[in-house]
């Protein structure tokens, strides 16, 4: 009962299965009915026409040249370069070692370590003591 109310359904109103969009699917875009497509055989034509190219390898063809170039166009800055400089401007004891040189000179680094120095010997430290209750003593 059920097919036969389709059957008149088509007639009456012009409804379609999905069979039936297929079919005329693959008759509009003359792909025979019976016939696979072959994913094989569409990457062989593709490899013909385009040349074979490795999309994962994509990035890798791009130069750094061309990538230096491209960045000096949009005003775009090379970060290798901003960091070098930083690094050479802001160089401490452990970059020295690295060979980063410092701008400042190891007499002006001693000195001001010296000026800067929170490291107190012992006797400075009893002497700070002993007038800080000298000066409180009668509170």
């Amino acid at each position: 009962m059920q097919w036969i109310m389709l059957k008149s359904e088509k007639k009456r109103f012009g409804t379609k299965t999905k069979d039936d969009k297929v079919a005329a699917r693959k008759a509009r875009f003359g792909v025979e009915a019976g016939a696979a497509v072959n994913a094989d055989s569409k990457v062989q034509a593709r490899k013909k026409r385009f040349g074979n190219v490795d999309t994962s390898s994509m990035p890798s063809l791009i130069s750094d040249e061309k990538k230096r170039k491209r960045m000096e166009r949009f005003g775009m800055k090379d970060e290798g370069a901003r960091v070098a400089k930083r690094r050479k401007r802001f160089a401490n004891d452990n970059m020295k070692s690295t060979g980063v040189d410092a701008i400042m000179s190891d007499d002006k680094m001693k000195a001001r370590k010296e000026r800067f120095s929170t490291e107190t010997t012992e006797t400075e430290d009893s002497d700070k003591i002993a007038a800080r209750k000298a000066k409180f003593a009668d509170l």
